[in-house]
């Protein structure tokens, strides 16, 4: 049977003893992405429709997310609500990801791992959990341009969360599948050094996120 996942983790609804807690992808929408308001800026400069375009994406995003993560689960994806362009894309990606897992040897444990937090009250969907070259690694699997800090804020986030429920996390990593030519295939892990000050940040922005609830803002 085809195997369809739903790789949009911002809604994603989390629960702990029966009450709605936010996810990890809100909480961390905190942080400011000067990256990304500078491509808004020269999108609108080039007289592009955001809005189209990030959806568009969005659909590409998401049908790689599935592929790798379905064949990762030696399952099928059913494409036939994609559009041609989304699944070339999506292809493309794949192609990226065959490419760099030739090099290395894996044992998927988990895919798309939805978890909570009664420690920091969230939840959080983590994409890979796998033994990668002899090591237990949690990867993040993201599309895009590259990889950018905030990445590793959420990365290290859901590692923690499954430190909390008993897994072990030996190293945490960020994979990111490029759609087109445009954008770059990149792998990065975080250091150890950065691991508590990654956390850091995130219980930062947990404390953040709930002020701002507190003051009527979500």
């Amino acid at each position: 049977m085809a195997k369809t996942l739903t790789s949009d983790k911002a809604h994603t609804q989390y629960r702990i003893d029966g009450v709605r807690v936010p996810g990890v992808t809100t909480i961390t929408g905190v942080l400011n992405k000067p990256a990304l308001v500078r491509w808004a800026n020269k999108m609108g400069l080039d007289g592009v429709d955001t809005a189209k375009y990030v959806d568009n994406r969005a659909a590409m995003g998401a049908l790689a997310h599935n592929m790798v993560e379905a064949e990762l689960l030696a399952e099928a994806v059913d494409t036939s609500e994609y559009s041609a362009e989304a699944i070339e894309a999506a292809t493309n990606a794949m192609a990226s990801f065959h490419a760099w897992a030739r090099k290395h040897e894996y044992d998927v444990l988990g895919v798309e791992q939805k978890m909570t937090s009664r420690k920091w009250r969230v939840g959080g969907t983590c994409d890979i959990y796998w033994v990668l070259d002899g090591i237990h690694t949690l990867t993040d699997l993201k599309t895009g341009k590259g990889i950018y800090p905030d990445h590793k804020c959420q990365a290290m986030a859901y590692a923690q969360i499954m430190r909390e429920n008993g897994l072990r996390v030996d190293r945490v990593g960020i994979l990111n599948i490029p759609r087109d030519e445009d954008e770059r295939f990149a792998y990065e892990d975080i250091l150890p050094d950065d691991e508590p000050i990654y956390t850091d940040i995130f219980e930062h922005c947990i404390a953040i996120y709930n002020a701002k609830k507190r003051l009527g803002w979500y």
